[in-house]
């Protein structure tokens, strides 16, 4: 985990899915685990997110890379 709230991407999916549709765009203000904005780019959304430590953003950023290899 690289939060103390870490969501499971899985359940993020199943949340985004029938919420939106591809291309649509995700807006996340506080994306410290990042699994939200995870799940928005493996259903093929556009993404926003904001972070406001710059420990988690820093841990963030670098998972929502790894998930965008």
């Amino acid at each position: 985990l690289i939060h103390p709230t870490e969501k499971p991407v899985a359940l993020m999916q199943r949340l985004v899915k029938p919420c939106s549709v591809p291309g649509e765009t995700l807006l996340d203000p506080t994306a410290g685990g990042c699994a939200f904005l995870v799940a928005g780019w493996n259903l093929h959304r556009k993404l926003l997110g904001c972070e406001l430590s710059t420990k988690f953003h820093a841990s963030a950023t670098m998972r929502l890379v790894e998930a965008m290899k």
